[in-house]
């Protein structure tokens, strides 16, 4: 039997140090017969951790602090080589593997918006895309022409269990990507793949006004 006077001092303990009385209570349950109930009395200013609490004083929710929330998977930094195989699958590199298999649906969408730059877009991602084109009316025929060309050379696909896309032989031919090195990297919400001339280029045109940039983007707020 709990006596009144020590039901009242953990009760003040829970509403004041919810983090030690977790603390206490989880003595009390190992140590005892006793069972949470017993200790603590719910009420609408005592709404902690042994009566159902969700909130500690401090805004930090108690159950997050039980069994703390894993933040999903940041997309990949960096620029990463790949290849396709003999079969036009592309293999994607271990941290896009591990950035697409986290998300919801594992559906990407597989095109190209200028037929220089292959894009692997989530399924969710694209279906903004294809709000946006519904409702894009500055250019219509703009918006058009460039969902135009996204469906041409563009189908689903999805990775397969190690980590392989199917790249649709009209994009391949397009981007010339067969028997070279390409390159992979995350922009935007997609992947983008750039064949080998493409980034050579790319990077050529970036070192040029590399210096210049920067300064720009600084005084605009980079860090």
């Amino acid at each position: 039997m709990v006596s009144p006077l020590f039901r009242l001092v953990y009760n003040q303990l829970c509403y004041r140090y919810p983090d030690v009385a977790l603390v206490v209570f989880g003595y009390l349950v190992k140590n005892t017969q006793l069972s949470l109930k017993t200790y603590c009395k719910p009420s609408k200013f005592h709404d902690t951790i042994c009566c159902g609490q969700k909130w500690t004083r401090s805004g930090v929710k108690v159950e997050n602090q039980l069994n703390p929330v894993v933040p999903p998977n940041e997309p990949p930094r960096g620029m990463y080589p790949c290849r396709l195989d003999d079969k036009g699958r592309l293999k994607l590199p271990a941290a896009f593997q591990q950035y697409f298999g986290s998300l919801p649906e594992k559906k990407v969408f597989v095109t190209s918006l200028d037929r220089r730059t292959a894009q692997i877009y989530p399924i969710a991602v694209w279906r903004e895309n294809e709000k946006f084109f519904d409702s894009y009316r500055e250019n219509p025929q703009m918006a058009q022409d460039v969902y135009f060309t996204a469906n041409d050379l563009g189908a689903d696909a999805e990775p397969d269990a190690q980590g392989r896309v199917l790249i649709n032989p009209e994009l391949r031919r397009e981007l010339d990507m067969e028997s070279q090195a390409l390159h992979m990297q995350y922009y935007k919400g997609r992947a983008q793949v750039f064949t080998e001339a493409v980034y050579q280029e790319r990077r050529q045109r970036a070192a040029k006004s590399a210096t210049e940039n920067l300064e720009a983007l600084e005084r605009a707020g980079l860090k």
